[in-house]
């Protein structure tokens, strides 16, 4: 599963972050960077729950 990003659309709401710091950062200019854009499975639920929650739709999970 790898994460796609759409950095002009993210309006660094940090929800993202709040979900899974782990894969997801507000960088210095307030905007959201991703830590790791490539995961395994296991934490499918975790970024669809950060993808449905992301006010400007700027996160999708691409399927390689």
């Amino acid at each position: 599963m790898r994460i796609e990003f759409d950095r002009e659309s993210c309006i660094g709401s940090g929800i993202c972050e709040s979900i899974a710091e782990d894969i997801f950062r507000v960088a210095g200019d307030g905007l959201m960077e991703l830590v790791a854009d490539e995961l395994d499975e296991g934490r499918r639920q975790v970024v669809e729950n950060a993808v449905s929650r992301c006010p400007t739709a700027a996160i999708r999970i691409a399927e390689d």
